[in-house]
């Protein structure tokens, strides 16, 4: 069966049980240490090379990987299954039947039902190289984000050129429009503390890849404190993002996006998605 430890209904509903959830555990738990949140789609290739890199690298720590699957048609699932087997601290999440999460809501489900106080997430290809997840988390000790940059400088990227500039642009836009100070907001690499993500999550309304800049912007315009952390990045082979088509919603998203801060700043109502 899928998912049997989410069969109770309550652990699955719109984006206000989820905020109310982040809520609870945050409330509860004291502890300390790190959930690190994986998602995925049809990505049995990576499950397993994944896990075994950040197990190497969280070794010492108090941590649980949550592998939250968006509804893969492939092994990933399986593979995750068998790994929790073997591991406690490994945890795989998966949407009801037939239902698909894109990659926001799979981020932000995991998230609900993480249990510490630290929150990281990372893409499955390692595009990233989990080393650097400490340095990051050294970060949250001054501040409630801290996210991986492959923009500023200091960094070290490797990827296509076309997806280079369009990074560029689009994060020129956003930092344009909307007078943020991050300069990458998209980099799969980022951390949270839990009490603060769970205002974002209130905040945001976007269930995939607009979320990250959607949600930083929230940040700056509340109050958080954001840190940008230069890292070296290769771009990976399982990102899902078609250039033109995907590059061309973000857009989008941010004239939305735009349109909505400026209803809410003029005490406008403004609908939110479901999350």
């Amino acid at each position: 069966m899928r998912g049997d430890f989410l069969n109770n209904s309550n652990l699955i509903g719109p984006k206000t049980q989820c905020v109310k959830a982040l809520e609870l555990i945050g409330m509860k738990s004291n502890r300390t240490g790190i959930s690190v949140i994986v998602p995925v789609f049809n990505g049995e290739r990576y499950v397993l090379p994944a896990l075994a890199a950040l197990k190497k690298e969280l070794r010492g720590l108090d941590y649980e990987i949550i592998i939250s699957d968006g509804g893969s048609s492939d092994k990933t699932a399986l593979q995750a299954r068998d790994a929790m087997k073997q591991d406690r601290r490994i945890v795989l999440l998966e949407p009801p039947k037939s239902e698909r999460w894109r990659k926001a809501r799979s981020f932000l489900e995991a998230a609900r039902v993480s249990k510490f106080p630290s929150i990281f997430y990372v893409d499955v290809d390692m595009s990233a190289e989990p080393g650097q997840i400490r340095g990051l988390l050294k970060e949250l000790k001054d501040a409630d984000i801290a996210i991986g940059s492959r923009l500023v400088d200091g960094s070290k990227t490797e990827r296509r050129l076309d997806r280079e500039f369009l990074s560029r642009f689009y994060n020129f836009l956003v930092r344009l429009l909307f007078d943020s100070k991050v300069h990458d907001h998209q980099c799969g690499f980022k951390a949270f503390r839990k009490r603060s993500l769970t205002d974002l999550a209130q905040r945001t309304s976007s269930d995939h890849f607009f979320w990250d800049t959607e949600m930083l912007v929230w940040a700056q315009r509340t109050g958080l404190a954001v840190r940008e952390v230069p890292i070296a990045w290769r771009e990976g082979s399982s990102s899902t993002i078609n250039t033109l088509t995907d590059s061309f919603g973000l857009f989008l998203d941010i004239l939305r996006f735009r349109t909505g801060l400026l209803k809410a700043d003029s005490k406008m109502p403004t609908n939110h998605n479901k999350i």
